[in-house]
């Protein structure tokens, strides 16, 4: 079963990820929302379905321009 899952929480603009990124230990995923300038950080279930943790709204990334997402 396919089911959709939005970067940012319902009622605010919908989330653009420019960048996504897994992490090393694969269970995690982290998004860069370009139209907001946040981040949104999901759990990967063991089904591989997605569970959004946190959207991080205090980071004030630019909303355009060259940006990248760096994983560690």
């Amino acid at each position: 079963m396919v089911r959709h899952i939005i970067s940012t929480p319902p009622g605010t603009a919908p989330g653009l990820p420019m960048v996504v990124g897994v992490s090393k230990d694969g269970r995690h995923i982290y998004t860069l929302n370009g139209n907001q300038g946040t981040d949104s950080v999901f759990t990967i279930q063991g089904d591989g379905s997605l569970v959004r943790l946190q959207v991080a709204a205090w980071t004030n990334f630019p909303y355009l321009g060259s940006q990248g997402l760096a994983i560690l």
